[in-house]
């Protein structure tokens, strides 16, 4: 079991994946993450990795760690 994720595909079709990790560690778990995920959309799948903390809604709604924001307004 790794750490917490969260992917967020965006309206430009890019995927942002955050691993709930210290920022600037995780490199071997990113690399890890975006080879599967390559595997699963193709090597040209626009992906952006980054570690840092995941943000949970204080009004303790469920996590959702997959969550759309194409075609949202900001």
């Amino acid at each position: 079991i790794g750490p917490e994720f969260k992917v967020t595909p965006v309206d430009d079709l890019t995927l942002d994946v955050t691993l709930d990790m210290a920022p600037g560690t995780g490199e071997q778990a990113c690399s890890t993450v975006r080879r599967g995920l390559e595997s699963i959309l193709g090597a040209t799948a626009a992906i952006r990795m980054r570690t840092g903390t995941i943000h949970r809604d204080p009004a303790g709604t469920k996590f959702r760690p997959i969550r759309s924001l194409v075609g949202s307004t900001p």
